[in-house]
């Protein structure tokens, strides 16, 4: 699916640039997802298939565990974020439980909209824009919290380097 998605998306940016009379005019593209959705990755190439979506409940049953291992109140005041049950801290910790070989043998989670970060990673970048719906991420400092991180025995190494948005993923 992410190679479906993928694919889709180049074609649809090839086919806009068609109609543009000059386009050497184009400065950058832009791309984005809708949804959340897990995909385990190393350099840009999918681990494991199907893909978790946003509203698929198998890890959603981490929730209870996040409310009582690191709770909705720390979170908030780290990340300023509400728990969601879709969030990538959730699938993590699920993978970790049910698939671990596959989390071993994964460079980077692809998460949020994980399209941008697959161009990123197929272009040999390692970036992030929207870390916000991980649970993992500290507003404050601009990039992921180790505390939260050291709480729910998530490992950084998954996680892509944080830039704000606007910040070029590739050239």
């Amino acid at each position: 699916m992410p190679d479906q998605i993928w694919c889709g998306s180049a074609a649809a940016m090839k086919e806009a640039v068609t109609q543009i009379s000059d386009p050497r005019r184009i400065k950058g593209v832009a791309v984005t997802g809708m949804g959340n959705g897990r995909t385990a990755h190393r350099r840009g190439r999918p681990l494991a298939l199907p893909m978790i979506s946003w509203h698929c409940p198998p890890p959603n049953r981490k929730y209870e565990w996040w409310v009582n291992k690191v709770g909705a109140e720390k979170t908030f005041s780290i990340g300023g974020n509400t728990l969601w049950r879709f969030s990538t801290a959730l699938r993590l910790l699920w993978m970790a439980e049910h698939e671990p070989e596959v989390l071993k043998r994964t460079h980077k989670w692809l998460a949020d909209r994980g399209l941008p970060q697959l161009y990123a990673l197929r272009q040999g970048g390692d970036r992030l824009h929207d870390g916000l719906l991980h649970l993992l991420f500290d507003q404050r400092k601009l990039d992921w919290s180790e505390e939260i991180l050291a709480l729910s025995d998530i490992d950084r190494r998954l996680l892509c380097d944080a830039y704000p948005s606007g910040t070029p993923l590739a050239r």
